[in-house]
């Protein structure tokens, strides 16, 4: 925005330099962006925040130097005095639906107007705004509107059918050809000025082609209104169409300067033209004027800002920015807020940020807070998921991330239970409906976008959230998961043999996860249907709480998304893992005495688990042994079918002396006892 420094001067009385001004200004919060000379003026070009509407008028910036710098400040005169005359035929009407669209219009008329050309004063200050002049009645309402800050507007009333104003809603098909020469189709959600007929105006955008004033035109209708801020900006949006009425409107124009700027334009009318007669006012509505109360206490400055101004600086202050003092007290004041500023000023600290401007940024010392030592707080789920994340790249998986929105298809035809799952009321894309409440379906597209691509051996894990309903009134639950996945070939490296990745690949990721975690799980088989093959499929438990599970998808799963090779699928709940893995793991010293290794092969039944063996062996062997580990699984010609072969290594060790075979033997043949017992395991022929 544009503004004259002559023109400025004349409602604050300011012997300072323009660069002098000009940096005041800026101090403060008002930027002036350059100041360039203009004849004997010099013209401000600011830079208007959008909180700070009272600047878009020379008298509001005129406030701002006097609030700044000092200075007497006055205001220009306007005409209230006047005799008026009352015109029978001049009605203003708004209907009732459309009040909250234009709470207040106004209007009076100016009859047998006769003038020659604008003052030259007048025209010099519209050209060093930028503003060209039109005629007389145009530049008197375009000087208010940048004096004051009221958009006007003057209509031929002569053009006016009936002499019935009307600011109303638009019909739909009405239209409008503007002062610009452009024709707008008009809807229902703009305000419009009418006369009995037809649209003569936008409300508080632009006028209209057929009633504007020119040369020939001696009655003059001059309108001042508040209009709702959002719908002026709305109209001026979907019609493309800014002017300086609406820049002003859509930011609120202060409800006190509607009938100021209509009494200043008709004080004006009369001082450099010839006018017969002025209607009394017309208007109806009322003005939406807003002028709180804001408590405030002084030692509020040293808590926001760090300093100490004396009470009677701080209410000189308020006193120059507008702000009547209602009541002073020792400690705070009172102060009411003009409407001008009512949007901006609400809270105390509004009233801090004033003071501390108009006292000077650069004159509050920098001094340094004072900093204590604080033990940094660790979030566990973030240190666990970096964790995982850092063993799952050991163990040769690749990362992948993917949308949390998936297509609830292929869950619904595999039956999952969907009285947990999150549905998009309103989704933007027709497909992706479901918040993801696993995934399967994520990691298998994963899967088959490699294979297409020609990938011989996947092995990918991601960290994200999957969406359960806890119940219909709490929002859903987000639960950290790792999901992992693996297909075709295990290894591609020259020293291994090739082979498919299998369940015990998987099984054995998962393990050591848990393990390097030093977290104790427990794998029971799934005995129910689900997304795994028959025997294929483990839940993982920790301390009897289910927190995941693994095993080889069915072929079910498989032909639902088109793959047509084994793919191997784990889903671990971090959330439910966060209160086991910051646990302390206790240091053991090194052994002293020798260990005594035995290996032990039974068999067993199909539906034994190698897990439960383990279990039945450390729990007869005791303190003696250290370590029990599986090293073969066998079915062939010479097992019984229905039966399978496991051989395990059984580490027998004292921390306080070597054992002797004899020992160990007979520990040993009495696990061989215990196990044909308990598993109904027996040694091999």
């Amino acid at each position: 925005m544009k503004l004259s420094l002559n023109w400025l001067k004349d409602y604050v009385s300011v012997k300072d330099s323009p660069e002098t001004i000009a940096r005041g200004l800026t101090m403060a919060g008002l930027e002036v962006k350059s100041s360039k000379p203009a004849g004997p003026d010099t013209v401000f070009e600011i830079e208007i925040t959008t909180n700070r509407p009272d600047w878009l008028s020379h008298i509001g910036v005129a406030r701002e130097i006097h609030a700044a710098m000092g200075g007497k400040f006055s205001l220009p005169p306007a005409e209230n005095k006047i005799p008026r005359t009352k015109n029978d035929t001049l009605t203003v009407t708004i209907p009732e639906p459309d009040r909250k669209m234009c709470p207040y219009y106004s209007a009076c008329l100016l009859e047998d107007v006769e003038w020659q050309d604008t003052p030259a004063f007048i025209k010099e200050r519209l050209e060093a705004c930028g503003i060209r002049s039109i005629n007389f009645p145009v530049d008197i309402t375009n000087f208010v509107l940048l004096e004051i800050g009221q958009p006007l507007h003057a209509f031929d009333f002569d053009k006016l059918s009936g002499g019935q104003i009307y600011a109303r809603r638009a019909h739909s098909g009405e239209k409008l050809v503007a002062i610009d020469g452009k024709t707008y189709d008009l809807e229902p959600a703009d305000l419009i000025i009418a006369d009995n007929e037809k649209p003569v105006a936008i409300g508080g955008v632009m006028g209209g082609q057929e009633s504007e004033v020119n040369d020939r035109t001696r009655n003059i209708l001059l309108e001042s209104a508040f209009f709702e801020p959002s719908v002026v900006r709305k109209t001026s949006r979907r019609l493309k169409l800014v002017s300086e009425s609406s820049y002003r409107f859509e930011r609120r124009v202060d409800p006190r300067t509607v009938d100021w700027g209509r009494e200043r334009a008709v004080y004006l009318f009369r001082k450099y033209a010839k006018v017969g007669r002025v209607s009394l006012v017309c208007s109806v509505g009322k003005l939406p004027i807003n002028e709180p109360s804001v408590k405030f206490e002084y030692n509020l400055l040293k808590k926001a800002v760090g300093i100490d101004i004396p009470p009677n600086k701080v209410n000189g202050y308020f006193s120059r920015l507008g702000l009547k003092v209602l009541k002073k007290t020792k400690t705070g004041v009172t102060v009411k807020i003009p409407s001008f500023r009512s949007s901006d000023l609400t809270r105390p600290v509004d009233l801090v940020e004033e003071v501390a401007r108009l006292y000077g940024y650069d004159r509050i010392p920098e001094t340094l807070p004072k900093m204590f030592p604080m033990k940094p707080v660790v979030n566990p789920m973030l240190a666990l998921e970096k964790r995982v994340r850092t063993l799952s790249n050991a163990l040769g998986l690749f990362e992948t991330v993917t949308f949390s929105l998936v297509d609830p298809v292929p869950y619904e035809r595999l039956g999952l239970n969907k009285s947990q799952w999150v549905q998009l009321i309103n989704p933007q894309n027709k497909e992706w409906t479901l918040m993801r409440p696993t995934f399967l379906s994520s990691m298998i597209q994963v899967v088959e976008k490699n294979l297409n691509a020609g990938e011989t051996s996947i092995r990918i894990f991601e960290i994200g959230n999957r969406y359960l309903l806890q119940n219909p009134v709490e929002l859903p639950h987000e639960e950290r998961m790792l999901a992992m996945a693996m297909s075709g070939e295990a290894s591609e490296h020259w020293l291994e043999p090739k082979r498919k990745i299998s369940f015990y690949d998987l099984k054995g990721a998962v393990e050591e996860i848990l393990k390097q975690l030093a977290i104790r799980a427990v794998f029971k088989p799934i005995d129910r249907d689900s997304i795994f093959e028959s025997g294929m499929g483990m839940n993982v438990e920790i301390e009897g709480q289910m927190t995941g599970y693994f095993g080889l998808l069915s072929k079910k799963v498989q032909a639902l998304f088109g793959i047509e090779q084994p793919v191997l699928y784990a889903e671990l709940s971090l959330e439910k893992m966060v209160p086991f893995s910051d646990r302390l793991r206790a240091m053991e010293e090194l052994p002293k005495f020798p260990a005594s290794p035995r290996d032990l092969t039974m068999i067993v039944s199909d539906s034994v688990r190698s897990e439960e063996m383990i279990e039945h062996i450390q729990k007869q062997g005791g303190i003696l042994i250290k370590k029990v580990e599986v090293f073969d699984c066998f079915k062939g010609k010479k097992i019984p079918e229905g039966k399978k072969s496991l051989s395990y290594r059984i580490i027998y060790q004292a921390e306080d002396r070597t054992l002797q075979n004899e020992e160990v033997n007979q520990l040993h043949f009495a696990i061989v006892e215990f196990l044909r017992k308990t598993c109904g395991a027996e040694l091999p022929i």
